[in-house]
């Protein structure tokens, strides 16, 4: 029996695996497919699970295929539409036709905006296909996206002057009520309108269990009304500079943690479980106690400047949720880790439930730096100290600019994530 019979003979369920775990390679996928009609049958539903259109020539193709096609637009669950620079200005009514036909997408990002004639200022014609729509009678009319659960609107930030998109009424996005998770990036919200959208507004909370928003130029008022949709968020990310003020003054100094918490704790306070507020400057006075659900947090390392602290040192663990878990630190400035406030915090058992602290720092690739120590400290002592007290210490060294996580399902330039000022300026 030769390798290639075993491998035919393989059973249905275990060749979908092995294909699965390869559908980040097309080009591979496509050959096999050629190889026998079983194949072919196995493999043609995984290739068009997830598409990603990186240029407007590969979308115009993708729209063909799915038009003569019918049968395939049912296929397909993820899309990621990467059009950049060279294309920013055309008009793309493919792509939007092309999207009314994907009746079963759960994944949708856009990381190409704004594209003319899809995310506009003035229009909201791509989302809007997404939201439900009533007419005279309050009879609902079916729409698009009808499945769609998540969806990733923006693009990469380069700390450039005016590096923004409007959201104007593509607000709509966050009226949507089947959507789980929601990313936007370098956007600027200035204002909601829900009267612009009559009957279509949902008049019941959404089911958004997951708001990230990178790189955006959002306020607390802001986010306090926006919050207002949302019946059961759990996880909240805020990270990254204002694109409105590039480095050096846009690494949120204008902003004030303690806004967004309080934010936060008006509409979330029962539900949120996952914080990120990734500010490169928050408020060393921080509280999060209002948020009385909070499991995991991440915070920059001013949280625990001393100066804060004055002389009570586990004064600190007062300022935490005693249901914290996780806590994770990131010292973008390398100033290091006031272990002494944290051992104190421990030691006073505030709060009582915390299991790990993560602490990281932050380099250019071409920067050297010992893994052990930190501009002269030494870790493994320190280690010891937090084990003594029943929690994890982590210690680890991470670069900027760095890919995101959904660069490893598409490889992309785009998915880079800028978060401190030398970053920024590279």
């Amino acid at each position: 029996m030769t390798i290639n019979s075993v491998f035919q003979s393989l059973p249905t369920e275990l060749l979908e695996f092995i294909f699965n775990n390869i559908r980040r390679l097309p080009g591979s996928l496509r050959a096999l497919a050629q190889t026998c009609h079983r194949f072919h049958t196995i493999i043609n539903p995984i290739l068009y699970s997830s598409i990603c259109l990186r240029n407007l020539s590969c979308g115009e193709k993708f729209a063909k295929t799915v038009q003569s096609t019918s049968t395939l637009s049912s296929l397909v669950r993820e899309l990621q539409v990467h059009y950049h620079d060279d294309v920013m200005d055309k008009v793309h009514e493919s792509l939007l036709d092309t999207l009314y036909e994907l009746r079963n997408l759960e994944s949708l990002s856009i990381r190409s905006v704004p594209l003319k004639g899809v995310l506009e200022e003035q229009s909201n014609r791509l989302i809007g296909m997404f939201v439900p729509r009533t007419e005279i009678g309050e009879i609902r009319v079916s729409s698009a996206g009808h499945k769609l659960r998540s969806l990733y609107l923006g693009a990469a930030f380069k700390g450039k002057d005016k590096d923004w998109w409007p959201l104007g009424p593509n607000e709509i996005v966050f009226f949507m009520e089947n959507l789980e998770k929601l990313c936007i990036q370098g956007a600027k919200v200035k204002r909601l309108h829900p009267g612009v959208f009559d009957r279509r507004v949902p008049p019941q909370k959404t089911g958004l269990k997951e708001l990230i928003l990178l790189n955006c130029d959002v306020s607390s008022d802001m986010l306090k009304e926006i919050l207002t949709f949302f019946g059961g968020l759990k996880r909240f990310t805020l990270k990254g500079s204002d694109p409105d003020f590039p480095w050096p003054y846009g690494l949120y100094q204008h902003r004030f943690t303690e806004a967004y918490i309080r934010a936060l704790a008006t509409n979330t306070s029962d539900t949120l479980e996952y914080l990120d507020l990734d500010v490169s400057e928050a408020e060393s006075h921080s509280d999060f106690t209002s948020l009385a659900n909070l499991k995991h947090l991440i915070v920059p390392a001013s949280i625990f400047k001393p100066q804060a602290l004055h002389t009570d040192i586990s004064s600190s663990g007062r300022r935490l949720p005693t249901t914290l878990e996780n806590l994770v630190i990131k010292d973008y400035e390398r100033e290091g880790l006031r272990t002494d406030v944290l051992i104190g915090m421990l030691k006073n058992g505030q709060p009582p439930n915390l299991r790990t602290i993560k602490y990281e720092t932050y380099y250019h690739p071409d920067e050297f730096d010992n893994w052990e120590t930190t501009k002269g400290h030494a870790w493994n002592y320190d280690i010891d100290q937090f084990r003594e007290c029943g929690i994890q210490l982590i210690v680890d060294r991470c670069y900027d600019p760095s890919p995101m996580l959904e660069n490893e399902a598409w490889p992309c330039e785009c998915w880079t994530y800028h978060q401190i000022g030398t970053a920024l300026m590279s």
